[in-house]
């Protein structure tokens, strides 16, 4: 099934190419589709296809472009995140690793899993914003910015639930790189 190799601890890995298609995955792939309601989701059938197809919201699909950036320059990425199945919550960690010519390695990793008795209802209320800097891609919190490695590993934004829209602004120190005198940039 690809060149994806299955680790000793359960495990699941694929690999990701430059442009984010799904271009291998391990024999673990078929076992862990049938299981979680989708036995027609193949190698066949997702192989060669873009990763972020196969994530429904906007904002958790950017979120993962700018990590897949980030390990694609060199960085081991690992933090935790949700895949919940159904009448299943699951808790998962994710470790992303740079490959030769652009790829990334995605390896996934179960951590604690219970049944859930009925599916949830659809969060109601206010949308629930995330704030990304517009120059580095960093986060804010409360009213701290952090990487966002640090925000979705630190944070668990994978875990909790996603975030509705992501909206644009700019740190404070991309502010003063951009105006050191903290005044108007001018036109």
């Amino acid at each position: 099934m690809g060149n994806g190799t299955r680790g000793t601890d359960g495990s699941l890995s694929y690999v990701l190419d430059a442009e984010d298609r799904i271009e291998a995955v391990d024999e673990r792939w078929h076992e862990f589709a049938a299981a979680n309601g989708a036995p027609a989701l193949t190698a066949a059938a997702v192989l060669g296809r873009p990763l972020h197809a196969f994530i429904s919201d906007s904002a958790t699909a950017h979120l993962n472009r700018v990590l897949l950036a980030r390990a694609r320059g060199g960085s081991v990425l690992t933090f935790p995140f949700r895949c919940d199945a159904p009448g299943l919550r699951r808790e998962m960690r994710m470790e992303l690793s740079p490959e030769p010519r652009g790829r990334v390695r995605c390896v996934t990793t179960l951590a604690a899993a219970r049944p859930v008795s009925r599916p949830r209802s659809p969060a109601t209320g206010a949308p629930r914003l995330l704030t990304m800097c517009s120059w580095c891609n960093r986060i804010r919190l409360g009213d701290r910015w952090y990487e966002v490695t640090d925000a979705v590993g630190g944070a668990r934004l994978f875990v909790a639930p996603a975030p509705s829209e992501i909206t644009y602004g700019m740190c404070r120190r991309c502010e003063d790189a951009v105006n050191p005198e903290g005044g108007l940039v001018p036109a």
